[in-house]
């Protein structure tokens, strides 16, 4: 399925390129944040995105709402704005249209003799923190139907929805999901933000004991991002006005006999399977891949897991430099994990022109897989 575009906001750049390299060269970790401390007044270590402080999006009623939720609601602000300016889709366009009709005619034909309207459906899902009360869905949700409304898009073909999500690969299984759905020419744009750079939710972590400390090496730090990822299907190519980035093969998923939180020994049999599923559907072996991108974080559980399955599949890679891992980088970033460990591999398969194999591994049980083609002529009929 052809991936036109991707976006991202991130600690580590607001464009494709600049996150792709943030990755690559492994120099930007989560710092500590003095504007982010823990009850003895030291600072935690965080991922913030410091222009985002200054124009943070406020509700729209007297409601109170998280920091959070308000920074959340601004990253995904923010990224709208960049969707927009580089929306990579035409609006149909037509000789004309008999009044009242919804039929294209030609000067001089009868309308009931023309083929009916081309018509571009698109879905957006706004996949949102699971920890978001029903009243905080309800906002970002009005919020997005009133700002989609800029898109070229008639309202009758476009259809927002919000899901709640957490660390798991709804991103990836919303795409494959889309796939399988046979119609008329059609786009999905997902688009997935999370803040943990809020009192509330660090008090949650250190309630749960999940909170990195000193004391607490395997804890998490708490970052924010957020990504937007446009797919189209192939009788949408026709609007595109640009080569897609690349080309998503089948999504694999499984599930953990275990959780990778439980503090066993790692284990990699659940993702090796899925990736074993994942490069089966799209006809490759191993050696083919170029990269790894994942939502792995500086957890050994997930490191540790990521490495086993990459020396069971890709030997020829080198575990560190040929694995891009958002959360290490950007800090947990939550519902938003899974977008960004895709968007990091649709920028890789772009940029290098050679497949990559895309791990979810955020989350305690899921797990997931896909394979990303580099677009081109032999890839676009995937």
């Amino acid at each position: 399925m052809p991936i036109l575009a991707a976006w991202c906001l991130t600690s580590a750049g607001s464009n494709l390129d600049d996150f792709r390299q943030a990755l690559i060269d492994k120099t930007l970790r989560p710092l500590p944040d003095h504007d982010l401390l823990d009850e003895d007044g030291y600072p935690l270590f965080a991922a913030r995105i410091r222009d985002l402080d200054a124009g943070l999006q406020e509700p729209q009623d007297d409601t109170l709402y998280s920091a959070a939720f308000s920074r959340t609601l601004s990253l995904l602000s923010r990224l709208m704005e960049q969707v927009e300016v580089d929306w990579p889709i035409a609006a149909p366009a037509l000789e004309g249209t008999a009044a009242g009709t919804g039929m294209a005619t030609l000067r001089g034909s009868d309308p009931a003799t023309m083929s009916p309207e081309p018509r571009l459906r698109l879905q957006i899902k706004l996949v949102t923190p699971a920890e978001f009360t029903p009243d905080e869905q309800r906002q970002a949700l009005d919020w997005l139907n009133r700002t989609v409304t800029t898109l070229p898009v008639a309202p009758e073909d476009r259809h927002v929805e919000a899901i709640s999500a957490q660390d798991d690969a709804t991103p990836l299984l919303l795409a494959e999901r889309f796939r399988s759905e046979a119609g008329a020419a059609g786009a999905l744009l997902i688009l997935a933000a999370d803040s943990g750079l809020c009192p509330a939710t660090t008090e949650r972590l250190e309630g749960e004991k999940r909170l990195f400390r000193s004391h607490r090496p395997h804890g998490l730090m708490p970052g924010e991002a957020a990504f937007a990822i446009l797919c189209i299907n192939q009788k949408a190519l026709r609007f595109a006005l640009q080569q897609p980035a690349c080309i998503l093969q089948r999504v694999a998923s499984c599930r953990r006999a275990a959780s990778a939180d439980d503090g066993a020994r790692p284990s990699h049999v659940s993702l090796g399977a899925a990736t074993g599923a994942a490069l089966d559907a799209a006809n490759l072996t191993g050696e083919a891949i170029s990269a790894i991108a994942c939502d792995a974080d500086h957890r050994s559980s997930r490191v540790l897991e990521c490495i086993g399955a990459m020396l069971q599949h890709t030997p020829q890679l080198d575990a560190i430099a040929n694995r891009l891992a958002v959360n290490e980088t950007c800090g947990h970033i939550g519902a938003a994990s899974s977008a960004g460990g895709w968007v990091a591999g649709i920028a890789q398969a772009q940029s290098a022109g050679q497949p990559v194999l895309v791990f979810n591994v955020s989350h305690a049980f899921e797990r997931a897989a896909a394979v990303l083609l580099p677009a081109n002529d032999d890839a676009l009929p995937a």
